[in-house]
C-alpha cells in the first residue's frame, strides 16, 4: 500500500467510525445509512446524493460536510472536495481530523503551498500529529525545499523509527541535496528490511550512479 493509499484508507475508517448511523440509532439515520451502504456497494454518487435528505440541520453540518469531503474525493472531485473539508474545518476548527483529510485532494491537486500551510495548522494544534509531519515533509520536498523536507523527515524518524517509507523519503531528500553516500547508506538500510523496496531500490541505483559519474 502506497502513501496516498494508507492516508485514503485512514480517512475511510475514520468517516465510518464517526457515522451517525453508528450513533444515532433513529429514524434520523436512514439516510446515513443509504450513503454507507451506496459506497460500500461502489455508488458513489448515490452515497453522495443520499446526503441531501438528510434533515437541514445535519445536512449543512460539519459531519455532513466532512463526509461529502471524503466522497467527492474518491470521485475525483478535488476542488470540490477541498471546498467541502474547508466547510468542516470551518464548523469546528479545534479539530484536526478534517484538516488532515483535507490533505488528500490538496495532494491529490499538488497544491504544494496549501499542503504546507494546513499542515502547520495541524501542527498547532497537535505538535506531532503523523500525518501532518509527513504531509509536510513531502510538500517540502516537492517545492524543492530539500533542507527543511530533510529536518522534517528526521524528525518523524526520531518518534518512528522503523517507519520504512519516511527513511526511503530521507534518503531521495538527500540526495537531491547532492549527499550521495548519505543516500546510499540509508536506501540501504531499507533494502535490508524490504529487499523488494521498489523506491529504495531505485534510490540507491541512482545514488550509485551519481555517485560513480563524479
Amino acid at each position: 500500500m502506497n502513501k496516498l493509499s494508507l492516508i485514503a484508507a485512514l480517512a475511510c475508517i475514520g468517516a465510518f467510525l464517526t457515522s451517525p448511523a453508528h450513533a444515532l440509532g433513529r429514524q434520523d439515520a436512514s439516510a446515513w445509512e443509504a450513503s454507507y451502504n451506496a459506497e460500500a456497494a461502489g455508488k458513489l454518487e448515490a452515497a453522495l446524493s443520499a446526503l441531501s435528505e438528510l434533515p437541514s440541520q445535519q445536512r449543512t453540518g460539519y459531519l455532513a460536510d466532512y463526509r461529502r469531503g471524503w466522497l467527492l474525493y474518491r470521485l475525483g472531485r478535488y476542488a470540490e472536495s477541498v471546498t467541502a473539508y474547508r466547510s468542516a474545518v470551518g464548523k469546528e476548527p479545534a479539530a484536526v481530523e478534517a484538516r488532515v483529510a483535507l490533505l488528500l485532494p490538496l495532494i491529490a491537486l499538488t497544491k504544494w503551498h496549501e499542503v504546507a500551510q494546513v499542515c502547520e495548522g495541524v501542527l498547532k494544534i497537535d505538535p506531532e500529529n503523523y500525518l501532518a509531519l509527513q504531509r509536510l515533509a513531502l510538500a517540502k520536498f516537492s517545492s524543492q525545499r530539500f533542507a527543511e523536507a530533510e529536518a522534517l523527515y528526521r524528525r518523524i524518524l526520531v518518534l518512528y523509527p522503523s517507519d520504512i517509507e519516511m527513511r526511503a523519503g530521507l534518503g531521495w531528500t538527500v540526495l537531491r541535496m547532492g549527499k550521495q553516500a548519505q543516500a546510499a547508506a540509508l536506501f540501504s538500510e531499507v533494502l535490508d528490511v524490504v529487499g523488494s523496496h521498489l523506491s529504495a531500490t531505485q534510490g540507491l541505483r541512482a545514488a550509485q550512479g551519481q555517485k560513480a559519474q563524479r
